[in-house]
């Protein structure tokens, strides 16, 4: 049985606002616990990231960075 490692986490399949002038949106983005691992095209995300991750498909909703005041 394969387990999914859940703190690492690979969001795509909607538009993901990254707040970068060189890359406003991007197709997905890799996330391990609380860090940004890497963002870009799926394929490329996915080759950043160890091969135990849990893939969170967007279904089209945006996701944006966290604001904390």
């Amino acid at each position: 049985m394969i387990r999914k490692n859940f703190d690492r986490k690979i969001f795509f399949g909607g538009p993901i606002i990254t707040l970068n002038d060189e890359q406003p949106i991007v197709e997905a983005v890799g996330v391990i616990g609380e860090k940004i691992n890497s963002v870009g095209r799926l394929e490329y995300v996915k080759n950043t990231m160890e091969s135990d991750y849990n893939l969170v498909n967007l279904n089209g909703s945006t996701l944006l960075p966290g604001f904390i005041d």
